[in-house]
């Protein structure tokens, strides 16, 4: 396993951005409204406050926030392990969970024609960061227990899968349950308004929060 990166664990969203719709301008406390419930759906599924703000329908909105659930079980980096398909699909409670701890605020917006730069502070999480170097010696220290009590365990290679994936599911599982976080970082976040006359998100800037909140 020496192969891993330290950051194979690092959360890794494609942010699905909704359109927000209607006629005339936004104000600055719509754009702050817009920016923390496009966040709060992507993130921690509530998607209420952006469906009634965009032209989302909440199934649309769930599907969104589903489809982050996968593109973060897909970057945790489990098949570098050597886990089966069935196998990553268990560690899918933690990636939700992992999502929910994401910290962030919105804060100052600044209005410029018809365009607003909304500043979003963004708390990376840490609680990866020893995760690998956890995990190895974790294992070689529960192989060697078993070498010593049950040797003929270690002679069925699935039954060796099984406890690997048990304690990186409970490394894991312990780490987003007691959150570290680095220092908070702002990270501006540009709304514009596309061909249609409709306010949107620029896309880049989400990935500019997923990279600052999941680094």
């Amino acid at each position: 396993m020496k192969h891993l990166k330290k950051g194979i664990f690092a959360l890794v969203l494609i942010l699905a951005m909704a359109v927000m719709t209607g006629c005339g301008g936004m104000s600055t406390d719509e754009a702050k409204e817009y920016v923390q419930a496009t966040l709060d759906a992507n993130y921690k599924g509530e998607v209420d406050a952006l469906v009634e703000q965009t032209d989302s329908t909440k199934e649309e909105a769930e599907k969104m926030y589903q489809q982050n659930i996968e593109n973060g079980l897909q970057s945790m980096g489990l098949d570098e392990l050597g886990f089966t398909e069935d196998q990553v699909q268990l560690f899918e409670q933690v990636a939700i969970d992992l999502m929910k701890q994401a910290k962030y605020s919105v804060g100052e917006v600044k209005e410029s024609d018809d365009s607003f730069e909304v500043f979003v502070k963004a708390e990376p999480f840490t609680g990866f960061d020893n995760l690998v170097a956890d995990m190895e010696t974790t294992v070689m220290d529960k192989l060697t227990a078993v070498q010593e009590e049950t040797p003929e365990l270690l002679e069925d290679e699935a039954q060796v899968q099984e406890l690997i994936v048990q304690i990186v599911h409970e490394l894991m599982a312990e780490s987003v349950a007691n959150p570290t976080y680095g220092e908070p970082v702002d990270v501006p976040v540009n709304i514009v308004k596309n061909s249609d006359g409709a306010y949107e998100i620029v896309q880049k800037d989400l990935e500019a929060i997923d990279a600052a909140l999941f680094p």
